[in-house]
């Protein structure tokens, strides 16, 4: 009897060591298009990828704004048992290059003639002296305008789970 219940609760515990669970790496998150004046942007494409280091779980997704200008995504979720959560975060102990906890992108492609305006004190550059074109909100997320032929892509980027909501842009 005593064997049994040995056998029964190192099988658990190696089981609760080796399992994925489920962990929040962003919250539902929510993107506004609208125009200086405030009427929503409809039918703007708008991509989310998510990858958390340290845990399974990583994804594009593409929407467009509907008719308010919102695109919306769900909460998404990263894997990782008992065990594999405790050597990724030891791993950056020996391998100073290893990564962990979760990053996520928000791209937002607005087309020609359009432009993303970045105005104060919803927005501040980056870095102040240089010229890269990157400005940081009241949130800390990352706003980056890149050109191209068919117009510009923002990408808003973070690392934060609790930076994640809802996002702004004003065309």
């Amino acid at each position: 009897m005593r064997r049994r219940i040995s056998t029964i609760l190192i099988t658990g515990m190696l089981l609760l060591a080796i399992l994925p669970i489920p962990t929040k790496i962003a919250k539902k998150t929510e993107v506004r298009v609208a125009l200086a004046n405030g009427r929503p942007v409809p039918g703007i494409k708008v991509w989310q990828d998510w990858e958390c280091f340290g845990l399974i779980g990583k994804g594009l997704a593409e929407t467009v704004t509907d008719s308010a200008g919102l695109a919306r995504f769900p909460a998404r979720y990263g894997f990782g048992s008992v065990l594999s959560r405790l050597f990724f975060r030891l791993l950056p102990l020996i391998a100073v290059h290893a990564s962990y906890g979760s990053n996520l992108n928000i791209e937002i492609d607005v087309p020609n003639p359009m432009r993303a305006v970045f105005r104060s004190p919803s927005f501040r550059p980056l870095e102040p002296f240089a010229q890269s074109g990157s400005y940081l909100d009241s949130v800390g997320r990352n706003y980056f305008p890149q050109e191209d032929k068919s117009g510009q892509r923002v990408t808003v980027s973070w690392q934060a789970v609790d930076k994640a909501g809802r996002v702004q842009l004003t065309i």
